[in-house]
């Protein structure tokens, strides 16, 4: 505990400090280090499911588990037991080709209902859980407008902003801020005022950088096999011509690349939206899109009768790649092999472009728990939760249930220790940080053994972060029945899911720590291997790899089953 400091500060404030804006733009607008690749991909190379011994790539030998136990096209296909994986996330585009046919169905909201209506679409809360058609899973973050149609949030404020807005009203009703308060108060002000005025001057800067850049891609664009959104300093450095204007255009993109520090039109739109962004929704004490959309009371756990069915939503790529990691058709010959051919995924939609609220994560965990979930993915995280008591006894509640909880570690610009810095929500009690045991805290690994074997991006602990499972480049489902690649702890996570998804479909009757343990007991071990140490920004310092992480494995469902068959 920092000394001088109260208690209940500390429990509201996460990591202290916030990265330089510069580095922004290597993390996703929805909680994490995301990277749409601007290069060819072919579809199907899905590294996180090869293995080092077969393929040299570090993933999690899902391939070769398959092979060994001829799942995919044997009889035992059929003994397999289909495990539920609720995805707390952005919304899940339910239609999509690789995953429609394994979403988990409410079985209480199908059929027909007494007067021979559909229950799905009836209108009526056929299973009495204060849910009404909610058919795949419920959308925390939505609402509907005063005609009956349905509406969603895209947008929202970042947590630190909204406790500032509330205590502002208070003095502004004549309230006078306790100690505590004011210690939030006057620090939330000064954050919220320095990031804003950055986030104008990147604007300033890089809004007519960008003019520029469209005005030399002219010149550039009949010589060039590149359209401007995908173009690169590395095309431009690779290009030749005996044309004095095109050499002079090429020139001057690279100049305004280099001096912006970006090698990438994608990497400078990027950066401009996450500024703008920031002055329009998540540093804008004026934006409340809560109360106009879901226009439920957030400070009030129990009002819990809101939101709407649309699982999907807006703004949904981040959730539906976090699903297709887990749970991809993997016999469809289509797209990519998500690592458990079983699993059933409930869309539970609770996080926005933004910070998300605590009411909203734990009705989401008590939701999935209620419906059979054995898994909880959370792909999600951030810096300040004021109701972190909250969401911690909808924890103890699921964990009670039998729930495996799986949390990506996240993906900070510095700071990335969490032995020492929080990434909310977390599995240490509020009362006395005792850990709560069915839970999986989950590090980004990258597809090549040696120094780059962790992500640049990834949060580690040697006493808080469990494990690493594959980050770095993975390609899966998004909306459109399209593919894209990300990166992110926010795909390591649900590459763990799948894992545990895969092997509690061959063994249901094991327990979620059981589960838990047989995946970090059997991990992939790195000793004496030196790696770079984690940083958004400055030099990578050298370290062990087996010091990031409690266990300093990464996940190899290869090993994990065969342990499995000896239980």
């Amino acid at each position: 505990m920092k000394r001088g400091i109260p208690l209940l500060v500390l429990i509201i404030l996460g990591s202290c400090g916030r990265a330089p804006r510069t580095d922004l733009v290597t993390q996703n607008k929805l909680k994490g280090a995301r990277e749409t690749l601007n290069t060819s991909i072919v579809l199907g190379e899905d590294w996180y499911n090869l293995s080092p011994d077969e393929d040299s790539k570090e993933g999690e030998s899902i391939n070769r588990l398959y092979r060994e136990l001829d799942l995919e096209f044997g009889d035992r296909t059929q003994k397999l037991t289909s495990i539920t994986v609720a995805v707390i996330d952005s919304g899940v585009d339910i239609t999509h080709e690789d995953l429609k046919n394994n979403l988990w169905v409410n079985s209480g909201e199908i059929g027909l209902d007494a007067n021979g209506h559909d229950k799905a679409t009836n209108g009526i809360d056929d299973d009495g859980d204060g849910y009404i058609d909610d058919v795949y899973g419920w959308n925390f973050i939505g609402g509907y407008d005063q005609n009956g149609k349905i509406v969603n949030i895209g947008a929202e404020t970042l947590e630190k902003t909204r406790i500032f807005r509330r205590l502002q009203k208070k003095i502004d009703s004549g309230s006078v801020l306790n100690e505590e308060e004011n210690f939030l108060y006057k620090k939330f002000k000064t954050e919220i005022e320095a990031d804003r005025k950055q986030a104008q001057e990147d604007l300033d800067a890089f809004n007519p950088a960008l003019e520029d850049i469209v005005k030399s891609y002219t010149v550039l664009e009949p010589v060039l096999n590149k359209s401007f959104d995908l173009l690169t300093r590395t095309d431009l450095a690779n290009l030749t011509s005996e044309d004095p204007n095109v050499i002079n255009a090429r020139n001057q993109i690279i100049a305004i690349f280099d001096g912006l520090g970006f090698p990438s039109v994608a990497k400078i739109k990027q950066f401009i939206e996450i500024n703008s962004d920031a002055l329009s929704f998540s540093l804008n004490v004026n934006f409340d899109p809560r109360a106009e959309i879901v226009k439920d009371n957030p400070d009030d756990f129990n009002d819990i009768h809101y939101g709407n069915n649309d699982v999907a939503g807006i703004e949904n790529d981040h959730g539906t790649h976090v699903a297709g990691i887990i749970a991809a058709q993997r016999s469809n010959d289509i797209g990519i092999k998500g690592v458990a051919s079983h699993a059933r995924i409930m869309a539970l939609r609770a996080i926005p472009n933004g910070d998300e609220r605590d009411k909203d994560v734990a009705l989401a965990i008590r939701y999935a728990a209620d419906k059979g979930a054995r898994i909880i993915n959370m792909s999600f995280g951030k810096e300040y939760s004021p109701d972190r008591d909250k969401v911690q006894e909808a924890i103890e509640y699921a964990t009670q249930k039998g729930v495996l909880m799986i949390h990506a570690a996240g993906n900070e610009a510095k700071n990335l220790n969490l032995d020492v810095n929080h990434n909310f929500p977390t599995p240490l009690k509020v009362k006395n940080s005792e850990k709560i045991q069915s839970w999986i805290e989950v590090g980004a690994s990258s597809a090549n053994k040696g120094p780059t074997l962790p992500a640049v991006f990834s949060n580690y602990g040697k006493d808080t972060v469990d494990i690493f499972a594959p980050g770095v480049k993975i390609e899966s489902c998004v909306p459109g029945d399209k593919y894209a690649v990300f990166s992110g702890t926010s795909m390591a996570s649900p590459a763990l899911a799948g894992v545990a998804a895969l092997l509690w479909s061959i063994k249901p009757e094991l327990t979620a720590l059981e589960i838990k343990n047989l995946i970090l007991n059997n991990g992939r071990s790195y000793e004496g291997l030196w790696v770079k140490k984690p940083s958004q920004s400055g030099p990578l310092g050298q370290i062990l790899f087996s010091e990031l992480s409690i266990t300093g494995k990464i996940v190899d469902a290869f090993e994990s089953f065969k342990q499995l068959t000896r239980l």
